[in-house]
């Protein structure tokens, strides 16, 4: 159990209180389960609330406060989580920005190109807001071809840059072909699990320095790795963490409660992510992967990514990305794993075939003809509207259930 001290229970007795106070879905949680909130045990008392409750009910959240903007975030099945903001809540997390930004020794003679989404589905304005402030030069290059974002980052001569790894994966590809290396030497990255090797190809290539940056749309900034640390470190006066054992291993998952957060308040919100804490220090954590990387077929069969990358892995078959697409198929179900820029001696129907066997339940369901599996080779992968490469894209018609 994660312990709190007095001071962390009553500020979270604060927004628990305004929560229930303020926004119908808190209300009617904490009256189905019967929780006394001036007198319940903190935190434990309270229910959990899932990203599933932000689908279902996201205005439920919104509070009676007078609502600055609107933000979402798409996930796999296109169906937007949306949270709302106040002028405080804005303000409150641009503060938060600047920290996360000087932890990583980013100052008012950097170059800041944002290669992130702005608007309804990104955070760009945070990391423009605060460069603002701390007094850096700024360049909103948004989610643009790649070429576009290279040709600005040289023609500016950006010395940091605030993206993606899929995004940044793509520029060292480019980068390299073109025969070019930008003058960036700070990267601030986030949105997905950066992989180890891309780390050491940008410093081997770019001679730049990785930082990651570590949050959500629903949450805004929550933590970032620093100049003498990979680990990442949480903001822990303004969230209050738990950490939830993952049976049969030494992982966790990650619950956070805002402090601040009053347009749209989170209470014990359950993240997707899968963190190891740092043993000797509670609140620096090194991310894992996401407890949402996999997709759900029919009559609860589920497909994992650590199968796929296995499989590819088992087999010898480099590839610069992959994603899987389930679709529709007659009266059952199909999925297409698009492997980009794939080098092996395999054809597409073998390892279809191979993917055909990764559990015993999808060796069935396609001995059976109730699940169809193909293998396509491509060049580029399908890029979501704010930047990322969506491992897992869901395009089942759910209107005829």
């Amino acid at each position: 159990m994660n312990f709190l001290a007095k001071d962390k229970v009553d500020k979270m007795r604060q927004i628990l209180l305004f929560a229930y106070n303020n926004c119908p879905f808190y209300h009617a949680l904490y009256n189905k389960h019967q929780i006394d909130v001036n007198n319940c045990e903190l935190p434990f008392d309270l229910p959990l609330v899932t990203q599933y409750d932000l689908f279902n009910n996201s205005t439920g959240f919104r509070s009676r406060e007078k609502i600055f903007k609107i933000c979402a975030t798409s996930g796999t099945t296109n169906k937007p989580k949306y949270v709302f903001r106040t002028y405080a809540d804005f303000n409150l997390s641009v503060k938060n920005q600047i920290k996360l930004m000087q932890w990583c020794d980013i100052n008012s003679n950097d170059i800041v190109a944002i290669a992130q989404s702005f608007g309804l589905c990104g955070y760009g304005e945070l990391t423009l807001e605060a460069s603002r402030l701390i007094g850096c030069t700024s360049i909103p290059v948004g989610v643009i071809s790649d070429k576009d974002t290279i040709d600005l980052l040289l023609k500016f001569k950006a010395s940091v840059l605030d993206i993606t790894p899929s995004h940044l994966y793509r520029l060292l590809v480019l980068s390299k072909e073109m025969g070019i290396i930008p003058f960036v030497k700070k990267i601030l990255v986030s949105g997905e699990k950066l992989p180890e090797e891309v780390r050491k190809l940008i410093k081997n290539t770019w001679n730049a320095t990785i930082f990651e940056q570590y949050g959500s749309t629903e949450t805004d900034g929550l933590g970032s790795s620093t100049i003498s640390s990979e680990y990442i470190n949480l903001l822990s006066d303004d969230y209050i963490f738990e950490y939830l054992p993952i049976v049969n291993s030494d992982l966790f998952s990650i619950v956070v409660t805002s402090l601040y957060h009053k347009g749209s308040p989170l209470v014990r919100y359950k993240l997707n992510d899968i963190v190891s804490p740092n043993p000797n220090n509670i609140n620096q954590i090194n991310i894992i992967g996401r407890l949402e990387e996999h997709v759900k077929l029919f009559d609860n069969v589920i497909l994992y990514a650590f199968q796929i990358e296995d499989l590819l892995k088992k087999y010898n078959i480099k590839i610069k990305s992959w994603q899987c697409i389930v679709a529709d198929y007659q009266d059952f179900e199909k999925i297409t794993i698009y492997l980009y820029q794939c080098t092996s001696d395999y054809t597409e129907i073998e390892i279809s075939k191979f993917l055909s066997s990764v559990s015993l339940e999808i060796s069935v369901s396609v001995h059976e003809n109730q699940l169809q599996t193909f293998v396509k080779f491509s060049d580029e992968p399908i890029i979501s509207r704010n930047g990322k490469t969506p491992k897992f894209i869901d395009k089942r018609n759910y209107s005829k259930s």
